[in-house]
Formats: C-alpha cells, structure tokens, sequence
C-alpha cells in the first residue's frame, strides 16, 4: 500500500505546477471547460484530507477493480439512449 502522496508534499505539488505552466505557455495555452475549476478543486481538497490523515490505498487494485468489468459496447448503448433522451447531436 502507498500513500496518495509520497514525494515531497507541498514542495513537489509547486514543482510540478510550475513545469505544467511553463509548458502551456510553450504551446500557447489553452482553454479548459468551466467544470474544470470545480474539479480541479475537489481533487486538490480530497488530496489534501487523504494527505493529512496518511491514507493508504493499493491503487493497482483500485484502477483494475474499476475497469476489469468494462465493456465498450455497453458504455456506446447507455451513451446513445443518454445523447437521444436529450436530444444530444452527436459529436463529428
């Protein structure tokens, strides 16, 4: 099991912010969608809880248990009824 965040706490989270926005200016940046920030934020917030109380967790588990049962056809059908009860165009 390994904690959320082994290396190097807030240190390492400004490093890495850093590097991510020197490299957006480099491609000219870009526009993320309005949900972003909301996100954002919420993983920021959980990632501090889970940093603060030494959480643990065996994330190779976690993502397996998460996609083992996946089934593309299925995910396309739930899409299709869900973009059709909204009357949702399909992306080109």
């Amino acid at each position: 099991m390994v904690t959320i965040q082994e290396q190097g706490g807030v240190a390492y989270g400004a490093g890495v912010a850093a590097k991510v926005h020197r490299e957006l200016r480099e491609v000219g940046g870009v526009l993320p969608p309005r949900e972003f920030v909301l996100m954002d934020r919420a993983a920021i917030g959980l990632g501090s809880v889970f940093t603060h109380l030494n959480a643990k967790i065996n994330w190779y588990k976690m993502f397996h248990d998460l996609i083992d049962d996946f089934d593309e056809s299925k995910l396309a059908k739930r899409q299709g009824t869900v973009l059709k009860t909204f009357d949702i165009p399909l992306a080109n």
